[in-house]
């Protein structure tokens, strides 16, 4: 196994992605990007994002909401807004 990491933050994964960290939030909420919960972590697998942009196109997992960040780590009102 190489020594690179096996996941990503979200703030690693946005700009992979193209997008905002607060839409990559939003896209893990709905299903459409692939995440694992760590504590208060959420991290993207670097094989399911590899998957992902080979396929060109996000679509929800049947019976997945995906990942529920919660208010202190998206920056939502009330929240701290860290990671």
């Amino acid at each position: 196994m190489s020594q690179e990491r096996q996941t990503l933050t979200v703030a690693e994964t946005a700009p992979l992605l193209g997008i905002g960290r607060q839409s990559a939030y939003e896209r893990i909420k709905a299903g459409e990007i692939p995440c694992i919960r760590v504590g208060r972590r959420l991290l993207a697998p670097r094989r399911a994002l590899e998957k992902l942009l080979e396929q060109g196109q996000a679509t929800p997992r049947p019976g997945s909401e995906g990942c529920r960040p919660d208010s202190r780590t998206t920056g939502a009102p009330g929240g701290e807004g860290h990671l």
